[in-house]
């Protein structure tokens, strides 16, 4: 067995299975009863009996056996209940953009956004409505003067985000200053809160600034109401946030962008259509930042802040022994000893101020340390994202560790090349590099076995956390095409009233290299070592049937249906990995009417697994999970 399927199944996988010709017919008719009783079950008292039916049903090896397992037959029984797949429909040539034009509802949240590109990135401004803004001028309004107040506004700051309450007043001066009979703004709060006795009120403030008449500018943030049917049209990741552009469903009004949580229902199976494979290059000296705003850096000079140890002790220089320099760099110099052995380096501090006639230095501090010399990098302004593609120049030799830096080049694209950008050298860690062979081939590219297998298309899809997810397209075989039978799928399950939708669908080696490397880490499952996991293929999907069990609809819906859209669970229900599945429409098995104490059920085969690596469709070591439901 592989490495990759040791890791990947349950314990109980290790060991060979029984055949199921090994049973007895009392055995195999006890498993059919075990299965119809627990597929018959009111749903809620599943979870309650579950783990006592497992503990019951062990075998003396140690494995379950809770769902009927039956070997796979040479010649498929293609009998009368075909009809229930209608797996020979023909279908059209694939639609990929069918989905991005459902319709949602917009929540309380439904704020809008302006995506503009900088220095090549896209960065994100909130739009606003235009609101009033009362400028402030330079003339200022004397203090003591009687005014009557016409009107009053609010005006927006574009500097405090905030609108404060301005007044239109008409002045009375009869000192003659000229202010007599004059109709200005000014900030409310410059004149009196209440007006006295003869009616007017008074400028109360010595700094009370004329403000010019109101000019239109971005005030409060646009939002979409509430429960407005919108239809998304294009998507756009920001750093770690997706917004969506959107217009109203009925009028076609163009709205702009919406940040995910501006959608009231979940936005699983939203698709933008297919990126085309793309082959960037076969130098193997390219590479890709994997960590975002990845700093880049100069050298500057050297540092002597580390000391050598030994046994965690520094290391020193005998007090009063004789030493020679012969290399200074500043206030540190490295020196040697008196059999002409170089010994390191170290402060010129600990160090007589004169040489003997010989030329040597005695040594005149008793802590008189060794030090380390080596290579300082300075940060620089410019940073890097992930995915960004570099070339590797040279690794540091000067650090500790070496290698801790990379020397690299930025890259210039043309006609599908990639070659270095003058003038773009910088050093970077190495540990924000990708392994230099990991992304080379591009963001298409499948691999098996830890090799390079070729480029696939795919159709950007939402998954159920409102993160853009892949799955492979054949835009030259409609037929077998993989994302084609999906959305089949998730389109008849919502018929029904199930939603199904993508958790985790193809990843790139990069991905499935961060998997694997934080598998041990909460929050994280399993993960098979880059270069042999089903998902960098691009069969295998993650659906949102996280309890595998059973006891959920999700779960039930595709025990009855997945067989034909040509998707196979290939892990057993109640272990791990159930929420796994895979696009083998050769390996999948019609339903069966079966007959049980002279009662007729239906079998449905829903999931297949293998207790070695045999895959291929000849093989006869295959074994399937089964569903039972009642015949009607």
């Amino acid at each position: 067995m592989s490495e990759y399927m040791r890791r990947k199944m349950p314990n109980s996988f290790t060991q060979p299975k029984a055949k199921p010709n090994q049973y007895s017919a009392k055995q195999t008719r006890e498993a059919q009863l075990r299965e119809l009783e627990y597929n018959l079950r009111p749903r809620a008292q599943n979870q309650t009996v579950q783990k006592k039916e497992d503990e019951e049903t062990k075998t003396e090896t140690g494995e379950y056996q809770t769902q009927l397992q039956v070997k796979m037959e040479d010649n498929r029984r293609l009998s009368q209940f075909e009809t229930l797949g209608e797996l020979k429909e023909k279908k059209a040539p694939t639609d990929y953009e069918t989905y991005k034009y459902k319709t949602h509802k917009t929540s309380d949240k439904a704020k809008l956004f302006s995506l503009t590109e900088k220095d090549g990135k896209a960065t994100v401004e909130n739009l606003h409505e235009k609101e009033n803004n009362y400028a402030i001028e330079s003339e200022i309004i004397p203090k003591g003067l009687k005014v009557s107040i016409l009107e009053t506004d609010q005006s927006y700051s574009t500097a405090s985000k905030k609108s404060k309450e301005v007044a239109k007043v008409k002045i009375i001066d009869d000192s003659n200053t000229g202010w007599n009979g004059r109709i200005v703004w000014t900030t409310r709060t410059n004149v009196s809160a209440d007006a006295g006795e003869d009616g007017f009120f008074k400028i109360t403030a010595g700094d009370a600034n004329v403000r010019a008449d109101a000019t239109e500018v971005n005030g409060k943030q646009k939002q979409v109401p509430e429960d407005t049917e919108v239809i998304a049209s294009e998507y756009k990741k920001v750093g770690w946030n997706y917004y969506l552009k959107v217009s109203d469903k009925n009028t076609n009004e163009e709205y702009g962008w919406l940040e995910v949580d501006g959608f009231k229902d979940n936005l699983a199976n939203v698709s933008f259509g297919v990126t085309e494979a793309k082959y960037d290059s076969e130098d193997e000296d390219h590479s890709t930042i994997n960590q975002d705003a990845t700093k880049t850096y100069e050298e500057d000079g050297y540092d002597y802040t580390k000391y050598v140890k030994k046994n965690d002790q520094c290391v020193l220089i005998p007090l009063n022994s004789k030493v020679k320099i012969f290399e200074t760099d500043g206030k540190y110099v490295q020196v040697k000893g008196t059999d002409g052995e170089i010994i390191g380096w170290t402060s010129k501090g600990n160090l007589a101020n004169q040489a003997s006639d010989e030329g040597y230095y005695e040594v005149t501090d008793d802590d008189a340390r060794l030090r380390i010399k080596q290579r300082k990098y300075k940060a620089k302004s410019t940073k890097l994202s992930v995915g960004t593609y570099l070339i590797e120049k040279e690794l540091s030799t000067e650090t500790s560790p070496e290698g801790a830096y990379t020397k690299i080049a930025l890259t210039e694209e043309k006609d599908g090349v990639y070659s270095e950008k003058a003038n773009s050298e910088a050093w970077v860690e190495t540990d924000h590099l990708t392994s230099k062979w990991a992304d080379v081939k591009g963001k298409h590219a499948t691999w098996k076995d830890m090799k390079y297998t070729g480029q696939i298309d795919l159709v950007n899809i939402m998954g159920t956390g409102n993160e853009m997810e892949y799955m492979k397209a054949d835009t030259d075989n409609p037929e077998n095409d993989m994302y084609s039978k999906y959305k089949d799928m998730a389109d008849a399950a919502e018929s029904d009233g199930v939603t199904i939708g993508l958790v985790d669908g193809f990843r790139t080696f990069a991905e499935q290299k961060y998997l694997d490397d934080h598998e041990k880490e909460p929050g994280f499952n399993p993960a098979a070592t880059p270069g042999n996991s089903k998902h960098q293929i691009g069969i295998a999907v993650d659906l949102n049937n996280k309890d595998n069990q059973g006891d959920n609809n999700v779960n039930r819906w595709l025990m009855k249906n997945s067989y034909k859209y040509g998707f196979v669970r290939i892990y057993k229900m109640g272990k791990s990995e159930g929420h796994h599945w895979e696009y083998r429409p050769d390996e999948i098995r019609l339903p069966e009417e079966v007959t049980v104490d002279e009662k007729k059920y239906i079998q449905y085969y829903f999931a297949t697994w293998a207790p070695d690596k045999k895959w291929d469709n000849n093989a006869t070591d295959k074994w399937y999970a089964t569903y039972f439901e009642e015949a009607k």
